[in-house]
């Protein structure tokens, strides 16, 4: 990691240039049969300063508050009004689809409403008392001629049977009884209702009639909505997905906008650094496009259940920082090192210094003769280039990085040594 590798980089050189200086010294001096010295070997005083405990992890820079909107609908792009990168409003209508045949339907639903409110208003009006006299005299009148045709029926079956008119007359006579029964039964019908009202059932029937018409007409008028896609936020149009002419299928996204003015990084840290990590501390984070500055974070979620990656249990921690000039992106490859504690005034070395084995705790301390001595010490926070030394040591005294022994022993492993000695 960056952040790691600018804080290592240094201390690692060192030791590096201290073996190899010590081996060459160590070749001489065993080369003329002389004691090995110290004089050649890095020393550093302990020092007061701050040193900070901390978690680095590799993430990627997004909006806090980003939103994808996809189509519901399938359908042909005819207008985009906004491009990526511009700033949006809220309802902001950003892309437009055809909404011919969906207009078309609505009109027909409508016509389709209208009609049959006009039957139920029809159904449920009372009827006035000229209405019921004109049914009651319709009735009258059917019933007066159904009377009528049976009269001459049986006048025309005594003539028929006397031989005085012929079977053609008697059958149309027989017609004219059915016909003015249907028409009489029919009068008949429409008085009762008249004087009665409509059936409720009639009544029922045309009114879910009426509920399913405007439901379809809900429907479709939600569906003309979704024909256009409008920001939810205000913020920026990050993706514009189709262009005019497109089609686009349902699910299929279409834009995405995000609220710049907060980014956020989720990293995810290991399992056994993650009881260290809580909400409300700072971070630092270096961007891979501004390698020279660090920007300010804070850690604001912690998921409550990790997740396997690689073998490895993390857990996915977000962190926000500010974006008040828009210079962040969305999508920058972001280091995130969160600070896990921080110790002012603390007694410092170089991590390199320090040994440890089986439960001990040690540095090498430089006497006053220059020679290095073992010194039990007691450690407190370490960062990835320091560690804090609580107890066994002083400030102003110096700790070896390496001692001969060390370089002796590294340079009598194979391939080590300088160009041309391997």
């Amino acid at each position: 990691m960056k952040l790691e590798m600018r804080k290592i980089a240094l201390p690692l050189a060192i030791v590096a240039v201290a073996l190899i200086v010590g081996f060459s010294f160590l070749s001489r001096s065993s080369s003329s049969g002389q004691t090995v010295q110290t004089a050649n070997l890095p020393v550093v005083k302990a020092e007061i300063g701050t040193i900070q405990q901390t978690v680095s992890e590799l993430g990627m820079l997004e909006p806090k508050n980003r939103v994808e909107l996809k189509a519901d609908l399938r359908g042909e792009v005819t207008n985009i009004f906004a491009q990526a990168g511009e700033k949006v409003e809220k309802d902001q209508p950003l892309v437009q689809l055809d909404t011919t045949d969906l207009e078309i339907s609505l009109r027909k639903a409508k016509a389709q409403l209208r009609s049959a409110q006009a039957d139920l208003k029809k159904l449920l009006t009372q009827p006035t008392e000229v209405e019921l006299r004109q049914a009651e005299a319709q009735l009258k009148e059917a019933q007066i001629a159904y009377q009528s045709a049976q009269k001459t029926l049986v006048k025309n079956q005594e003539l028929f049977r006397s031989g005085a008119i012929p079977q053609e007359t008697l059958e149309d006579s027989e017609d004219q009884v059915i016909l003015k029964e249907a028409l009489y039964l029919s009068a008949q019908a429409y008085f009762e209702d008249v004087k009665d009202g409509a059936a409720p059932e009639d009544i029922e029937k045309l009114q879910a009639q009426i509920e399913q018409i405007e439901a379809d007409i809900e429907s479709i008028e939600n569906n003309l909505e979704k024909c256009t896609f409008k920001s939810p936020i205000d913020g920026t149009l990050l993706v514009v997905d189709p262009e005019e002419g497109d089609s686009v299928l349902s699910e299929e996204r279409v834009v995405a906008i995000g609220d710049l003015s907060i980014m956020k990084v989720v990293i995810l840290i290991n399992e056994i650094d993650i009881p260290q990590v809580n909400p409300g501390q700072r971070a630092l984070i270096v961007l891979d496009a501004f390698p020279d500055k660090e920007f300010a974070g804070t850690v604001t979620n912690i998921a409550p259940e990790g997740q396997i990656v690689e073998n490895v249990v993390v857990f996915e921690t977000t962190i926000e920082l500010p974006n008040p000039d828009d210079s962040l992106r969305s999508g920058m490859t972001a280091e995130a090192e969160i600070i896990i504690e921080a110790k002012e005034d603390a007694l410092v070395v170089p991590i390199e210094a320090l040994r440890e084995q089986g439960g001990e705790t040690w540095l090498f301390v430089k006497d006053s003769e220059g020679q290095p001595v073992r010194r039990e010490v007691k450690v407190g926070l370490r960062s990835d280039t320091q560690v804090e030394i609580e107890t066994g040591l002083e400030s102003g005294e110096e700790v070896f990085l390496v001692t001969p022994a060390e370089v002796a022993a590294t340079s009598n492993q194979p391939g080590f040594g300088p160009p041309g000695m391997r």
